[in-house]
């Protein structure tokens, strides 16, 4: 499962995210007294830079073997101050060409009702919009 970490603190790399996540998902939970082999959690990062109003943005996608951790991972780290930033950290969704927030050939795929959402639609044309 791929995990999105926007607002990293500049020292942060490829490898120190890779050990931070590491230690999180390795940390006990209040119920069970053992830590898991660091070794064992295979975690991968990739790192992107995007010109944001001339500015550069950096994030980072890490990539986590099992759902379960990167949940767990998601859910400790959401909102965590490191180096005086608040990261931002959650469930990592691809998007289509121009992006697209439907699926892989939705034009093929038949639908049970109208494509539009009745919230998305006009109004004014059935006399509920604003007058002007």
């Amino acid at each position: 499962m791929d995990v999105f970490v926007g607002n990293p603190p500049p020292s942060f790399t490829r490898e120190t995210l890779r050990q931070f996540f590491i230690r999180t998902i390795a940390k006990p939970s209040s119920k069970l007294f053992f830590w898991k082999p660091q070794s064992k959690h295979q975690v991968q990062v990739k790192q992107f830079v995007k010109q944001v109003s001339g500015k550069p943005r950096r994030y980072f996608i890490v990539h986590v073997e099992t759902s379960n951790l990167a949940l767990l991972a998601i859910k400790r780290l959401n909102f965590k101050v490191v180096d005086g930033r608040r990261l931002i950290v959650r469930e990592y969704h691809s998007r289509g060409y121009m992006n697209e927030r439907r699926v892989i050939n939705w034009r093929e795929q038949p639908w049970s009702t109208s494509e539009r959402r009745t919230s998305e639609r006009r109004m004014i044309q059935q006399g509920k919009g604003r007058k002007l």
